[in-house]
């Protein structure tokens, strides 16, 4: 009878994890992008939906950014970085293909998304599309240093110059604002940036690491204006 008693709460557990498995299942499905904060100081856009403005007959292109170890492509709009490659990392062993950390597909997204939010900052309600006077930017040999300036104009005549920063031999990237106001009035706006990434994994970026009961863990990571980035271990955690 102890038997029977036993076999009967083991089934009711298992079907109750099947339950909760499910309604996890469905709450993940009403989500289909996760983001990571890396500075906020106001509300971040919440939508693709947004608007998109720009400067008079400005259309979003991809501006192509080089140097010895990053090959990046930015969107014009908002100034995201669709598209990084590590020149120096093979995809696969013995490949001549480089590893790409960040990409841009129908089927699944991985950006660097910046901006600057706040009641007068032009990425609040909308993504600005910037202007570039070049579709590419390749750092020189004799180069140190690689600056990738874009421009915005809003309808109250506000210039905004995003400027990217890239330097020989590195694979972090500067991000520089600089503002020209015109008018009499006080700009308030503050500086926000994001990594946003897809929450289903595409054939070629997963692992199978996962189960059928958890979903993977991506890793924790932090950084603040005083110490490194540095990422942490279970251990540590």
């Amino acid at each position: 009878m102890d038997s029977q008693r036993n076999l009967l709460f083991i089934a009711l557990l298992f079907v109750s994890f099947l339950i909760w498995q499910q309604w996890e299942g469905d709450k993940v499905s009403q989500n289909t992008t996760t983001t990571t904060q890396v500075s906020q100081q106001a509300d971040m856009p919440s939508s693709d939906s947004l608007a998109v403005t720009g400067n008079s007959n400005e259309q979003a292109k991809l501006i192509t950014v080089k140097t010895d170890v990053l090959d990046l492509r930015i969107n014009t709009q908002g100034g995201t970085i669709d598209e990084a490659d590590l020149l120096a990392y093979p995809a696969e062993l013995n490949s001549k293909t480089p590893f790409r950390l960040l990409e841009t597909t129908p089927q699944f997204l991985y950006q660097a998304q910046s901006g600057l939010i706040g009641p007068d900052g032009p990425d609040q309600k909308s993504r600005p599309v910037y202007s570039a006077t070049q579709q590419e930017f390749i750092l020189g040999e004799n180069q140190d240093e690689l600056r990738v300036p874009m421009t915005f104009v809003n309808e109250e005549g506000v210039k905004f110059v995003k400027t990217f920063i890239l330097k020989k031999g590195q694979y972090d990237i500067g991000i520089e604002y600089k503002v020209e106001n015109p008018t009499d009035k006080t700009l308030t706006m503050n500086f926000y940036g994001q990594l946003k990434q897809s929450v289903k994994l595409p054939e070629h970026r997963d692992t199978g690491s996962s189960n059928f009961a958890l979903h993977t863990y991506r890793g924790a990571a932090y950084s603040s204006d005083e110490t490194n980035y540095k990422k942490y271990s279970f251990g540590d955690i």
